[in-house]
């Protein structure tokens, strides 16, 4: 997986069809406000991401691993209530030690039998987050990706490549629908 291929061709599309907006839907000002920050991140060094591990007790899956070392962190774009900030590695953490009613929102959805020990990858979010949930089974690891959209169901992915390239697509598909 070449993460930085992908996010930068990500990147570019998103530029080019937020360019294509007209400016009664979307100003210049709004335009400059929106690239003030940038979606590609400096990527991490392997010491967060093993810093990460061993405070989550966990071997992050090597599709997120390498995403962390490319680009620590990614902020979407698509103009709509799903675009979510996934957090830089230092920053993630099992539900079950974030602060607020996050876990009994994901709770309600029964993903798994233990809730808490999903991953969150993005900020809470009025209309969802990324959670990852990891299992050990016979020494090996399995891991699902999770877009749990509030107020309707989750698709689950095989695998964060998978959900980052759905993401892609539903962001693509917004920006681009705003140009029409």
């Amino acid at each position: 997986m070449n993460w930085r291929s992908i996010l930068s061709e990500w990147e570019a599309e998103a530029r080019s069809a937020i360019d294509a907006i007209p400016d009664c839907v979307l100003s210049s000002q709004e335009r400059s406000e929106v690239f003030s920050e940038e979606m590609f991140r400096v990527g991490s060094d392997g010491d967060a991401v093993q810093s990460a591990e061993s405070r989550l007790g966990l071997v992050l899956p090597e599709d997120l691993k390498a995403f962390y070392q490319t680009s620590n962190g990614w902020k979407q774009y698509g103009f709509d209530e799903y675009d979510l900030t996934i957090l830089p590695v230092e920053s993630i953490v099992r539900l079950r030690d974030f602060k607020g009613d996050l876990l009994d929102r994901v709770s309600e959805y029964n993903l798994c039998d233990d809730p808490g020990s999903l991953i969150l990858l993005t900020d809470d979010c009025p209309s969802g987050v990324y959670v990852l949930g990891i299992k050990n089974q016979n020494g090996s690891s399995n891991y699902s990706a999770v877009v749990l959209r509030f107020h309707s169901h989750p698709p689950f992915y095989l695998s964060f490549s998978d959900l980052m390239n759905s993401e892609r697509q539903r962001c693509l598909k917004s920006l681009r629908g705003m140009a029409q």
